[in-house]
């Protein structure tokens, strides 16, 4: 019976990961009356699917994509898990970063054949990223002149609440996409007990 209640209690990936975005949205929001109001902007990430899989112990390869920052408009105050959206089929890829993460969890998931067509492994890889976790480091639009430093601030300003989704992915394997993004992961998963392998997307 105590196995059952602890079991009962436990909390899910998902749940742990709905919480926290509730958390770091709430620090945006602080963070807006003091500073500029465009701040407020949140974009929520986490699992691309539900969790089952994620959670499933026959899952090896639990595989996280990280990008710096989501391509957000000055004035687009919409909460959205884009990559969620366009797994899902209800928004357009708009450039090259989704193929290259199908791709990528196609080979992860059966190898690197050369007998179907780029184009035929995104497909098929679209479906098996329902599977995988997406985050962006930056919750909110960096897409100005400033960028790089805009970037490195807010990695330092939310560098606990970044670890912590890390940490309850708990991922076997990160793919980071450019270098900049690369370098932070790492020097992020020095100061942490994880050890995931990690690649340059």
């Amino acid at each position: 019976v105590k196995d059952v209640a602890c079991m009962a209690s436990k909390k899910t990936t998902y749940q742990k990961l709905e919480k926290l975005m509730l958390l770091w949205e709430g620090q945006h929001i602080a963070e807006s009356e003091s500073v500029q109001k465009k701040i407020k902007r949140f974009a929520p990430d986490g699992l691309i699917g539900v969790d089952d899989e994620w959670d499933s112990l026959d899952n090896k390869n639990k595989t996280l994509y990280i990008c710096a920052a989501p391509n957000m408009e000055k004035d687009d105050y919409r909460k959205c898990f884009w990559v969620q959206e366009v797994v899902d089929g209800l928004a357009d890829k708009n450039g090259k970063i989704i193929d290259r993460m199908a791709v990528k969890q196609y080979e992860i998931t059966y190898g690197d054949k050369d007998d179907l067509a780029v184009s035929e492994k995104i497909d098929i890889g679209l479906e098996l990223l329902k599977n995988a976790a997406f985050m962006n480091l930056c919750k909110r639009g960096c897409s100005d002149r400033q960028y790089d430093k805009r970037l490195k601030d807010y990695v330092d300003k939310y560098k606990r609440l970044i670890k912590k989704e890390i940490e309850i992915l708990n991922p076997d394997i990160i793919f980071c996409y450019g270098k900049g993004v690369s370098e932070c992961v790492n020097v992020l998963l020095s100061e942490m007990n994880i050890c995931p392998k990690v690649f340059e997307l």
